[in-house]
């Protein structure tokens, strides 16, 4: 994450990003649940439970115009709205592992602009957006609810049933853009990452180490490839010239940040490490900024490979204060879109946090990804701070804010408590006096990701 592009993308906190969609097979899907599944079907909505709920307790209502608030999202509706009602017993009984599958029949799909707009109990300030997979066999689209957001969604709310609305949205911009162009694997080759139209896999004996950028402006370039580069080539030049190129096979991740991380970029990365490397190669992910949240999240919920080591450089793992404050969450919607991973959860309050309290609305995201986290000692976790007035203004200005309100030792845009993962316990390096982007080019940075692999 490039901190000169931060400030205008940190204020998009409350937008719920598009989706894109990969095809997988629902029946596939269910059959890993070991629970039994309540299944209700009327034809039209199909809606699976790992809950016990009676039939007569489930009510599907159809709304040809239904609500989609523009203000939040941008779409153009392609279903009816659908009211789905379920007893409050559905939400309390649900574990945060569960899912609740609620899915369409529809032959109207267009892969990867489609997406699911979805509110509970009526509340359309705060939307969820589903991702919306195609299940080619019956021609349905569905979306999954995890148990745990849905609770975070709930938190404090007193009902007696729970009511989810949803509609079937289409990205406008569906005519002109490729799903397969935002995620992508780039290869280390003759001192620069190219993309190639097949990657090959790291020769016997070399383990494949995948660099993993954060977020970067302008993002509707779409070059997503000179994300990696500007972030990467660095990285494993300095690596290589230790020589270590004869111990690993350097990737770089390229995927768009304004997707959600859970259900694209880190199912797309896991594509690719299934696709190109052995059962029995072990991986090193190296993940800069919200870099770092994909590589966890695919270590957590799709991890596909044997992974050693996670080395995440300025990742704020509680999320960053920046992302609640700039321009009170809000500007133009769409204009620059930011991905709500990147919000400050409710590690600690500080007195900036009760002022704007309306703002700071904790992180569901996060909570969830750090809840029963695996393998924290795998995990190394590099904070910058202390900063001095040497480093370019809108770190140090960062930097000062921060302090001010009550957070901390930053490295300019992430707090020290949030990088470092306050509250858990991953191995922690500290380099002083380091920047945010340096986090990925200062020597004394570099030669510690070195000793770490070597």
């Amino acid at each position: 994450m490039r901190v000169v592009k931060v400030f205008l993308p940190l204020s998009f906190v409350f937008l719920f990003v598009f989706s894109s969609c990969q095809k997988v097979d629902l029946e596939n899907q269910m059959s890993e649940e070991s629970k039994a599944i309540a299944t209700f079907d009327n034809g039209e909505i199909v809606v699976k439970l790992p809950v016990t709920v009676k039939e007569s307790e489930v009510f599907v209502e159809k709304n040809e115009k239904g609500i989609i608030n523009t203000k939040i999202i941008n779409g153009v509706r392609v279903s009816p709205s659908y009211k789905l009602v379920l007893p409050a017993s559905a939400c309390e009984n649900l574990k945060n592992e569960d899912d609740i599958v609620i899915g369409l029949r529809t032959k109207d799909f267009v892969d990867g602009y489609d997406f699911f707009y979805v509110t509970f109990n009526g509340n359309i300030e705060f939307p969820w957006i589903g991702k919306a997979i195609k299940n080619e066999k019956e021609d349905i689209v569905y979306f999954k609810i995890c148990g745990m957001l849905l609770k975070e969604f709930l938190k404090g709310q007193k009902f007696d049933k729970l009511v989810i609305e949803f509609s079937l949205v289409r990205n406008p911009d569906y005519q002109r853009k490729a799903f397969e162009s935002r995620f992508y694997l780039l290869k280390y080759q003759n001192g620069v990452f190219t993309m190639t139209q097949n990657v090959t896999p790291p020769p016997a004996g070399q383990r494949p180490v995948i660099i993993i950028h954060g977020w970067q402006l302008p993002s509707w370039s779409e070059d997503y490839g000179s994300y990696v580069r500007g972030v990467s080539e660095g990285i494993v030049k300095y690596l290589t010239s230790l020589g270590l190129e004869n111990k690993y096979e350097f990737y770089g991740f390229a995927y768009d940040p304004d997707y959600d991380i859970y259900y694209y970029s880190a199912p797309a990365l896991a594509q690719y490490i299934s696709r190109y490397f052995g059962s029995s190669d072990s991986i090193i992910l190296i993940g800069h900024s919200m870099g770092g949240i994909v590589a966890r999240v695919y270590n957590k919920y799709y991890r596909n490979k044997p992974v050693k080591t996670i080395i995440t450089l300025g990742t704020p793992h509680h999320g960053t204060p920046f992302a609640n404050l700039i321009f009170g969450g809000y500007v133009v919607p769409f204009v620059v879109p930011i991905n709500p991973w990147l919000r400050r959860d409710n590690l600690y309050w500080t007195w900036a946090m009760y002022v704007h309290f309306y703002l700071f609305n904790g992180n569901p995201y996060l909570d969830a990804l750090n809840y029963n986290y695996p393998n924290w000692a795998r995990l190394h976790a590099f904070s910058g701070y202390s900063i001095s007035s040497s480093h370019p203004f809108y770190y140090v200005s960062g930097a000062g804010l921060l302090r001010f309100m009550g957070f901390g030792d930053n490295d300019g845009l992430i707090p020290l408590s949030s990088a470092r993962a306050d509250n858990y316990s991953p191995i922690r390096w500290y380099f002083y006096d380091t920047d945010h982007s340096e986090l990925t080019s200062k020597s004394t940075v570099l030669n510690t990701i070195y000793n770490i692999i070597k």
